[in-house]
């Protein structure tokens, strides 16, 4: 991870963006430093999820739900468009997670009533 940051304090708490991964009906909150890659939010994935022998993909959603774009590994979180000013505690920014080549759209909507 950038920096190998446990924890952010005072200042650094300022500069973490939060996410909340959807796949089926599990949830995941996420905070990050803003600066972190997108493969380092899917390595914090990988040490809480079996994914053994899969690739995970992490795509972000757009609009109605019903837009989604793949997020690149080595895209910086900023760069995605993920902030600590739109992607805060209380309004985390929503990405979907997939493996291999599952829709996006069937894993967050399979569940919903």
């Amino acid at each position: 991870m950038t920096g190998d940051r446990p924890m952010a304090i005072g200042r650094e708490a300022a500069d973490l963006v939060f996410l909340e991964v959807h796949r089926y009906k599990n949830r995941f909150f996420v905070s990050v430093h803003k600066d972190s890659t997108v493969s380092d939010v899917k390595n914090m994935l990988n040490s809480v999820i079996d994914a053994e022998g899969k690739r995970m993909e992490l795509f972000r959603q757009y609009g109605s739900h019903e837009k989604h774009s793949k997020l690149n590994d080595k895209s910086a979180l900023t760069t995605c468009g993920f902030q600590p000013d739109n992607a805060t505690p209380d309004r985390p920014a929503v990405v979907v997670l997939t493996f291999n080549d599952e829709d996006p759209l069937h894993v967050i909507n399979k569940h919903r009533p």
